[in-house]
């Protein structure tokens, strides 16, 4: 990390050069990801303002260049490539759902959006979890140039706006507390429904099928074995098939893309068959979620969008203990309202124990407790927000 700090400060000089070029007061520039995918906060807020603005506004994504092709309708750039310095470094609107631009030197006239990728308030990140010894000025200069250069930070409840504001040194007044875009679907039963028939269509899932959801969050190792892959699938099935009087069910896989692109975790793939398919490789994570029946994950911030359509939503934690001493959380997950799971066995009985009405008032009460700013109208507000700044 410390060689990755010193590069960065290298950068923050060399980038100036681009200072040559002026600020385009028309130019928008959208990344997800670090390039990964085209998803998430900013395709949403992307995908109102394309609507809104005519062809005077230039609107550009960064992709990494395995993905350039996969979007033949959007205009994309390369990451790292000099067009894709040249675009940062000149456009009015920067849009982002992840850190790591603290090597950017934006200027005073630059607007930069952070969406980031998660609501609630839920595992440590950043400053509140990074601990570097000696080095730790380099890591707290790093944390200030990224606080500087944002413009806002959206944030999806009062608990969020707590924790990121530490975790980034960000000043209050820099939070939009109005939800987060990729939530709003959430609100509308029509829109739900349109991406499940879509998914459901996609895998060939018939209408009657239940959907079985299981994403569990990024571990920050690969050395030892997972417990990603101890779920014990034939018994989960069994347990829904009893507790919801399904005939079919379906398990969806997904897994952290920083996990499904490593090689560690492609030489232990799951063997996959007609009721147990493989989703990492699908962009858009709301749409999974608007399918599922039923979520299972771990520490994944997916449970506060998921809470959103009071479905069942089960925590599997067979490593809770040692999670909690390595990365810890700001609300304790003993507070957040769903079942908690450490077993297979657990996690049966759970499920059919199941109660909904009991479940659905623990989810109000979640949402209350971190004061959720969720009102299905956040891609609108940000929109105005970014049309604002702009020529258009």
């Amino acid at each position: 990390m410390i060689l990755k700090l010193c590069v960065k400060e290298v950068l923050r000089f060399l980038l100036r050069v681009f200072y040559v070029f002026r600020v385009k007061s028309n130019r928008v520039l959208f990344e997800s990801y670090s390039g990964e995918r085209i998803c998430c906060n900013p395709f949403y807020i992307y995908d109102n303002i394309e609507k809104i603005v005519g062809s005077n506004v230039e609107i550009a994504w960064s992709v990494k260049p395995k993905c350039n092709n996969e979007y033949a309708d959007i205009k994309c750039v390369k990451r790292f490539s000099l067009s894709y310095f040249k675009y940062l470094m000149t456009a009015k609107v920067y849009i982002t759902n992840i850190g790591g631009y603290d090597y950017i030197p934006f200027r005073k006239t630059q607007i930069v959006i952070n969406t980031w990728h998660a609501g609630g308030a839920y595992k440590k990140i950043e400053k509140d979890f990074y601990d570097i010894g000696r080095c730790q000025w380099l890591y707290n200069r790093s944390i200030l140039h990224f606080s500087k250069a944002t413009s806002y930070f959206l944030s999806s409840s009062y608990s969020t706006t707590k924790c990121m504001s530490s975790a980034w040194n960000l000043h209050e007044d820099k939070f939009v507390k109005l939800g987060l875009p990729r939530n709003d679907v959430f609100f509308s039963a029509q829109k739900m429904n349109e991406l499940s028939n879509c998914i459901r269509d996609r895998f060939n899932i018939k209408q009657s099928d239940f959907v079985v959801l299981y994403a569990p969050t990024f571990r920050n190792t690969t050395s030892s074995p997972s417990y990603d892959w101890s779920l014990k699938e034939n018994e989960l099935l069994e347990a829904v098939k009893k507790r919801f009087a399904a005939k079919r069910v379906i398990l969806f896989l997904r897994y952290h893309m920083c996990l499904f692109n490593s090689l560690s975790f492609n030489s232990k793939m799951h063997e996959y068959t007609s009721t147990v398919r493989d989703v990492s490789d699908y962009p858009e994570m709301q749409d999974l979620l608007c399918t599922a029946d039923m979520l299972i994950t771990d520490y994944s911030s997916s449970v506060w969008d998921y809470s959103f359509t009071y479905r069942p939503c089960f925590l599997f934690t067979p490593d809770l203990e040692e999670y909690k001493k390595k990365t810890d959380f700001y609300t304790p997950i003993e507070e957040w309202g769903f079942p908690i799971c450490k077993t297979n066995e657990e996690l049966r009985k759970q499920i059919e124990a199941f109660d909904e009405n009991k479940f659905k008032q623990a989810m109000i009460r979640h949402h209350e407790n971190l004061g959720s700013y969720e009102k299905g109208t956040a891609t609108e507000e940000v929109a105005k927000i970014i049309l604002s700044h702009i020529d258009h």
